[in-house]
This record gives structure tokens, C-alpha cells and sequence, in this order.
């Protein structure tokens, strides 16, 4: 098992940022050295609590002082950007880890943030937002096609390539065909964590909320698979970390119940115990 470690940050309103920011980075160094495996930063715009407006750059400079952790965004609250600017700085940011970034992504939940972006909350609106801007951010990365872009208040032009001068939308992310990405989502039918169970990627939440905010009961094992819109694998089948591919594909194998065993399970057959005490390695 590997740890990780979630960065909010959190600090008194009226910190020196300048010192905050410093004390923050040397917790991730302390990580590194404790050999943690991953650090997910926060991102909030209005939140004074949490300071970091900025993740990707506070990343950046992370890993001058890191060696071994993985840094992630936790997250990029998707409604607060134009995918043109974030494909870039995301993709920068990742060849600037060569394999130690983790793109987590999200809706948002601060209530000054949804007013910077001009969302009433309740409308629902910034989850279909999130879902545009991801979906575009991908397309840029894998085939950026010339025109104009313009969906929810951003727009952005990919220009025609004019490879005379080297115009054109080349950046692209180390990893292939992007970082990993992580899903945010804390709603009981939340449709970021559903999106997430459809394409493979990974999860994030720290707990499960009613719709009008007030905290879910803890879900059985199946509500979570329901949730994120996957067969349930069961416990006893979960040997690998492919379990989420093979559900995704509808192989998972059928469990033998008890009636189907015949005879008595606790008997060992004559002369079995004999042979396991004489090859341990074939004991039962």
C-alpha cells in the first residue's frame, strides 16, 4: 500500500501568502522524503482558507525540490477555465514532470468560484461545463482542428497551420495520450464520477453528499459501483489493478455460490493431509 497526501492547503485568513506558499512546498519535500507516492494540490480562486490559486504552478515548482512523489491537481476546476489556456499549461506541466503528474479534474464547490464563472450551483450547469471543457482539452492534445471554438462564455480560434513559420497547435503532453486523470465528485448521482467509471479513469472524493448538501449516509460497495455506472466486482475477484478495465468490457467471471459446491467443503479428501505434511508447498 502507498500513501498519498491531500494539499487543500488550509490556513488562517490574512497568512503571508509568500510564507504559506514556502511552507507548503516543504511539505512536499517532506513527503518525497517519507516516500509517499502522491500529493494532490487544491485549487480555489476565492477561498481564502485554501490559497492556492494556482496548482499547475506551485507543481512546477515542487518538483525542482522532489525527487520520487507524484503531484497532481486536486483539482482543476474546469468551469473557471478556457480549455485553450489549460491544454497548454497542463501539457507544459506534464513534460515538465516526465511521469510524475496526475491531471486531477472536477466541477468546483466554492461558492465565490461558481461566481467568478457565473454559475448558479444549483442550476447544475457546471457539470456539463466540466464535461465540454475536458472533451475539448483532449481534442486539442489529440487533434487540434482549425476554427473557431466558443461553447459556455469561453472562445478560443485554432489557427490554420502554416508550417513555413512552425504555426500551429503542437504542445502535447508527456505522458501518451495524456496524464492520468482523476475525477472529482462528491454528489450521491454525481455525472463526473459516472463519466469517470465510463472512460477508466480515476477517482477522488473525500465523502458522498445528498443533493441538497447535507452529508449521504456511507453507500454500500454497490452503490459506489452504481454510482460510477460499472458492474460491481466482488471482493473475492479483486486480485489486479484491471478489475475496472475487465468490468468496463462485461468479462467478469461468474462466483461459485455454496449450494453449488457438492459434498462437505470442511472434509480433506483421505490421504491429502498425509501428502501436504510431506510438500509443504503442495499443503492446503
Amino acid at each position: 500500500m502507498r500513501y498519498g497526501y491531500f494539499m487543500m492547503p488550509m490556513h488562517p485568513p490574512g497568512s503571508d501568502i509568500s510564507v504559506t506558499l514556502q511552507t507548503d512546498l516543504a511539505q512536499i519535500e517532506r513527503l518525497d522524503g517519507l516516500d509517499f507516492g502522491e500529493a494532490w494540490i487544491g485549487e480555489h480562486f476565492t477561498a481564502e482558507w485554501e490559497n492556492i490559486a494556482a496548482p499547475d504552478i506551485f507543481i512546477g515548482a515542487a518538483l525542482q525540490r522532489t525527487r520520487h512523489i507524484k503531484l497532481g491537481t486536486g483539482v482543476s476546476c474546469l468551469p473557471n477555465h478556457n480549455p485553450f489556456h489549460l491544454a497548454h499549461r497542463i501539457a507544459m506541466l506534464d513534460q515538465l514532470a516526465r511521469g510524475r503528474f496526475l491531471w486531477g479534474i472536477g466541477s468546483g464547490g466554492f461558492p465565490g468560484d461558481f461566481d467568478v464563472a457565473g454559475i448558479d450551483p444549483r442550476s447544475g450547469i457546471q457539470r456539463q461545463i466540466s464535461i465540454d471543457t475536458v472533451d475539448t482539452v483532449l481534442a486539442l492534445w489529440d487533434n487540434p482542428i482549425p476554427g473557431i471554438n466558443q461553447q459556455h462564455g469561453w472562445t478560443f480560434t485554432v489557427p490554420e497551420p502554416d508550417l513555413r513559420i512552425a504555426k500551429h497547435v503542437y504542445l502535447k503532453p508527456y505522458q501518451r495520450p495524456h496524464p492520468p486523470i482523476a475525477v472529482a465528485g462528491v454528489t450521491e448521482k454525481s455525472e463526473t464520477l459516472g463519466l469517470a467509471g465510463e472512460r477508466g479513469w480515476r477517482l477522488t472524493s473525500d465523502g458522498l453528499f445528498a443533493s441538497d448538501g447535507s452529508p449521504h449516509p456511507t453507500p454500500a460497495e454497490e452503490d459506489i459501483y452504481a454510482t460510477i455506472r460499472l458492474p460491481f466486482i466482488p471482493p473475492e475477484i479483486r486480485n489486479g489493478d484491471d478489475e475496472v478495465e475487465v468490468a468496463r468490457r462485461g468479462e467478469l467471471p461468474t462466483l461459485l455460490s455454496r449450494r453449488d459446491i457438492r459434498g462437505d467443503p470442511r472434509r480433506v479428501p483421505h490421504g491429502a493431509r498425509d501428502q501436504a505434511r510431506q510438500s509443504p508447498r503442495r499443503g492446503l
